[in-house]
C-alpha cells in the first residue's frame, strides 16, 4: 500500500513522505497508522536494498484497497 493515514494529525501519507521523516518523528507516528478505506491497523516498512517504502495492513474483507480493480472504482465515484 502507498498510502495510509495517520490518527493524530488525520494527515494523509505516502511511504515515500513518511520515511523521509526524522526517525524521533516516524517512531512517534507509526503505531497511529489506518488504511484510508477499511481503517484497519497499518504498519510502515522501511525501504530496503531491493525494495521500496511500503505501508501493510490486514485488510477487511470488503476493503476497496485490496478489492479487484472494478471494486476500486466504483469505491472512487
Amino acid at each position: 500500500m502507498n498510502r495510509a493515514l495517520c490518527l493524530p494529525n488525520n494527515r494523509e501519507w505516502t511511504a515515500e513522505e513518511f520515511s523521509s521523516l526524522a526517525p524521533p518523528r516516524r517512531d512517534s507516528l507509526k503505531r497511529r497508522l489506518v488504511c484510508l478505506d477499511c481503517g484497519a491497523r497499518a504498519i510502515f516498512q522501511s525501504a530496503g536494498r531491493r525494495r521500496r517504502p511500503v505501508f501493510r495492513a490486514s485488510h477487511r474483507k470488503d476493503c476497496a484497497v485490496v478489492a479487484p480493480a472494478w471494486g476500486v472504482f466504483r469505491f472512487l465515484q
